[in-house]
């Protein structure tokens, strides 16, 4: 049965599934002896292929107290046990087993096919004597670790989920609704420099419109595609007097994803081709000679190589068109110019490397934008997450309220998302 789990858990469909990380938490941590508990199965995607399959039917635990150990199956609650997980998400499902009444204080439970994961639960006295238990007494070995925790020490709370949770299992409806629909886009992090404005701070998210299993998504599948995404980019001089903000960005989009649409190669994961369209708006919401507004309409073709999982390269070229006036920046298209093209290298566990190169309307206008990044939890244990991040920017139109001036710059912090 262990070795049926451990195949379910790691399904042999491609070299893209092989790639996700199961983990075990619960909503409920404290029970009685002798009732049901609740385990979650959570697979975390680290690449970036949306990957589809079926979550095992059962699972094959390992239970151990202070003084005894034993063997439970759990059954899924879910009897579908369909999960849909995109890139950099997760997905979960319930699982419930009777504790055995013979256990009491803290139990550590563990299942077949989870390496490096497992539950404490909180047990009190009292129940009826469990039916799908076998207890054995002797003494138990200390669990390694603490707490639910993966084996890279990732909880599902920091991934993206994008498999619904039976509402019976106690957890929180806003919660899940924030994993079902908000995803990263744009990097997000905080970085600190020697020249003036020093730090730079980016926030952004993409909030996806249709929920992949109403209605509308069932009858027309094609609306999955469809999200709102907000950028927010900051420039602050800390070191100035009283730190002010030089300028601010407010960057809304409305946009549409086409993902997949044609891979080559002999393994099908091993080239893929993607695509974006949309609407989007930037101003920086200052008055009078401070203001800088655009609108703009973009296509985004997206060319990934290499296996999911593995080190990637992707091209990605970006053009776009200005939408009704540009008063307020007469001359920004001659510094931005109409198109962009960005390359990057790396691989989701490990360093990646990011170039964008943005045209202007002359050889010595435009822009080159220069990131690294590099996981902390490879540096700490995997105790702490996030990343350790490197810019560098030399150019015009860092700030969009200074477009016209050129400046070079270097900056290091910390990365939540790239």
């Amino acid at each position: 049965m262990q070795a049926m789990v451990v195949g379910l858990l790691l399904t042999v469909r491609g070299s893209a599934e092989r790639m996700l990380q199961p983990l075990l938490s619960t909503p409920e941590p404290t029970v009685v002896a002798g009732q049901p508990a609740v385990i979650l199965l959570s697979f975390l995607n680290p690449g970036q292929l949306p990957l589809r399959g079926m979550f095992p039917e059962h699972l094959e635990l390992e239970l151990r107290g202070l003084t005894q150990t034993a063997v439970a199956t759990a059954d899924r609650i879910d009897s579908g046990g369909m999960y849909n997980i995109q890139p950099q998400g997760f997905g979960s499902t319930a699982y419930r087993f009777s504790m055995p009444s013979a256990f009491t204080g803290e139990v550590v439970v563990s299942a077949g096919g989870v390496p490096g994961s497992s539950v404490r639960f909180a047990v009190t006295e009292g129940g009826t004597p469990s039916t799908n238990s076998t207890v054995t007494t002797g003494t138990a070995s200390p669990a390694p670790g603490g707490g639910a925790t993966g084996s890279k020490g990732e909880s599902p709370a920091l991934g993206r989920q994008q498999q619904r949770q039976p509402d019976h299992v106690g957890l929180d409806s806003a919660g899940e609704f924030f994993r079902d629909h908000f995803f990263g886009y744009e990097p997000m992090f905080i970085l600190v420099g020697p020249d003036h404005p020093n730090t730079k701070l980016q926030f952004s998210f993409k909030y996806k419109l249709i929920g992949e299993d109403s209605w509308l998504a069932k009858q027309a599948p094609w609306v999955r595609g469809a999200y709102f995404t907000y950028t927010q980019t900051s420039l602050w001089d800390t070191s100035a007097p009283s730190a002010p903000f030089l300028d601010t960005s407010y960057k809304p989009e409305f946009l549409y994803q086409w993902q997949d649409i044609w891979r080559r190669g002999n393994f099908p994961d091993w080239m893929r081709f993607d695509l974006d369209a949309a609407l989007a708006h930037e101003s920086n919401g200052r008055a009078a000679t401070a203001s800088r507004t655009l609108n703009e309409a973009f296509l985004r073709p997206r060319l990934v190589m290499g296996y999911d999982g593995g080190w990637q390269v992707t091209v990605a070229p970006k053009a776009w068109v200005y939408l009704g006036t540009l008063n307020e920046n007469p001359e920004i298209a001659a510094y931005r110019g109409y198109a962009e093209l960005q390359i990057r290298a790396g691989k989701s566990d490990s360093i990646l490397l990011d170039a964008t190169v943005r045209a202007g309307n002359s050889l010595n206008r435009g822009s080159l934008t220069l990131d690294a990044s590099y996981p902390l939890r490879n540096l700490t244990d995997h105790w702490l997450n996030g990343y350790f991040y490197v810019q560098y920017f030399n150019g015009y139109g860092e700030s969009l309220l200074r477009y016209e001036e050129r400046s070079s710059t270097f900056r290091m912090g910390y990365g939540l998302f790239r």
